[in-house]
């Protein structure tokens, strides 16, 4: 609840820091992927938009205690995997020989 239909102004102000996070968010995943000249702002924001769709997922598996088919720290080091995976890579050393 943001308090919108109750409170016009509170409203306002809590979908401010929502929009705020969103622009910071998305600032700080560009800065740490290192998406590099020409990368696509589309594919940051859609990865970015996947990262906080796994974390609320696991977020929300947690308010209910029971049996993880996949322990919720395997799905964060997979989505550090496929981040790594996607992201600019350095070149191998077979690339550098002239």
């Amino acid at each position: 609840m943001d308090g919108g239909p109750t409170d016009p102004e509170l409203g306002a102000q809590v979908a401010e820091i929502g929009d705020r996070f969103d622009r910071q968010s998305l600032e700080t995943w560009i800065e740490l992927s290192s998406p590099g000249e020409g990368a696509d702002p589309g594919f940051q924001a859609l990865g970015l938009a996947f990262a906080y769709s796994l974390m609320t997922g696991l977020a929300l598996e947690s308010l209910v205690p029971h049996q993880h088919l996949v322990p919720p720290q395997e799905l964060i080091d997979v989505l550090k995997y496929i981040a790594q995976a996607l992201g600019p890579r350095a070149p191998t050393v077979e690339e550098n020989t002239p």
